[in-house]
Order: structure tokens, then C-alpha cells, then sequence
């Protein structure tokens, strides 16, 4: 949870039940916080990736991609699953939004 300097500063806290229950409530909030940045630090490196896979079009904003993994190599296409069945593995879905980054559709 948090450092303390000695064993008797947590018997101390954990006797002040005010106290005690404002840092547990910060722990969690600490938690919860180091979640978010670790799923936008995956995001950050699951969009550079998509980025860098190479297209014979350009991306549009407001449109949907494919992920798929063919011969071993990463594509993006437009083509959807349903449409075509030459891939190896179907990656994801996405949304390429007007900010410029990809975000996975849940359907």
C-alpha cells in the first residue's frame, strides 16, 4: 500500500479508522490510476503499430479496418472477415476516428 517509516507508524494508522480507511481509499485510487495509464500506454503502442502497417490506400477518418495477420505479416484492410477468408488470423476490428487514432470495436 504505502511506505511507512517504522511498524508502529501502520499500528498507529490502523487504530485512527478515519484515517486508516482515507489512505485505503488512496491506495485504491493510486491502482486504479495505474491501470488507466497502462491501458493508454497500450493503446499508444497498439495504434503506432497500426500506423506503421503499410496500406495501398489512405486511411479515412470515420472508417472501419481489419487486422489481420497473413504469411506472417501484419495487414490493415477495409475488406471485413465476412468478405474474403485468404488471412490467416483475424486481429480486430477498428474505428479509425477524426484524431487520427485507431480505437477496437467491440462488435
Amino acid at each position: 500500500m504505502l511506505l511507512l517509516n517504522e511498524n508502529s507508524d501502520i499500528e498507529i494508522i490502523k487504530k485512527n479508522y478515519s484515517c486508516y480507511s482515507k489512505l485505503e481509499l488512496l491506495a485504491k485510487q493510486i491502482s486504479f490510476l495505474q491501470q488507466e495509464a497502462s491501458e493508454i500506454i497500450n493503446d499508444s503502442k497498439l495504434n503506432d503499430k497500426l500506423h506503421n502497417i503499410p496500406m495501398m490506400s489512405k486511411k479515412v477518418p470515420g472508417k472501419h479496418y481489419y487486422h489481420y495477420m497473413i504469411n506472417n505479416k501484419d495487414v490493415l484492410s477495409i475488406i471485413a472477415p465476412d468478405e474474403w477468408n485468404t488471412y490467416d488470423l483475424f486481429l480486430g476490428k477498428y474505428l479509425y476516428n477524426f484524431d487520427g487514432l485507431f480505437n477496437k470495436s467491440k462488435d
